[in-house]
This record gives structure tokens, sequence and C-alpha cells, in this order.
């Protein structure tokens, strides 16, 4: 009755704050490595790349429901970020690599 719907409201809402939090944290350092790299006259495409996989995370972790929590917490995760970019970027590649063997 009402506990489950105030535990699931808590739940809801404190995944939210907490994806956020962790969100804001991680972003800092990347936007600290983003400006440090840029000051330095170096590429900082992965930076780049880094930050907008943690809006796409903490933006999964607002939205309500344990699928969205799960991806949201993989994409924030500094070490399951890096290999889904990783993944990701190495399958785009590789289908590029066939689109240009077609033609």
């Amino acid at each position: 009755g009402c506990v489950s719907v105030l535990y699931k409201t808590c739940l809801i809402v404190g995944t939210a704050v907490l994806g956020i939090m962790i969100a804001k944290h991680q972003g800092l350092g990347i936007r600290d490595n983003l400006q440090s790299k840029r000051s330095q006259g170096k590429q900082a495409l992965h930076e780049v790349v880094e930050g907008v996989v943690i809006l796409v995370g903490a933006f999964f972790l607002v939205v309500p429901g344990a699928i969205t929590d799960v991806i949201g917490i993989c994409l924030i995760m500094p070490q399951l970020r890096r290999l889904i970019i990783r993944t990701v970027v190495n399958k785009i590649i590789l289908e590029m690599r066939k689109r240009e063997s077609i033609t």
C-alpha cells in the first residue's frame, strides 16, 4: 500500500539524485582533463565523447525504471563507460570498413 508507494518514490528520487551527483563529479573530472589538453594544444575528442556519455548516463538515471538505472550506472562507471565507448567505436570502424570495401 502506502509504504510500497513511498518506497518506490524514494528509490526513484534517490537514484536520480545519486546519478546527478556521480555524473557531476565525473563530468568535472572530464572538464578538467579537457581544459588541460586544450591549453596544451592537444586533441581532446576522447574527453568530449566521455562527457557526452556521462550526460546520457545521468539522463538514464533520472528516467524512472530499473533497466534505465542499470544502463545509466554502466555509462557513468569509468571502467564500464570506457569499455562501452571502445566497443561502440570499434563496431563503427568495422562497419565503415565494410562499406568502403563494397564500393
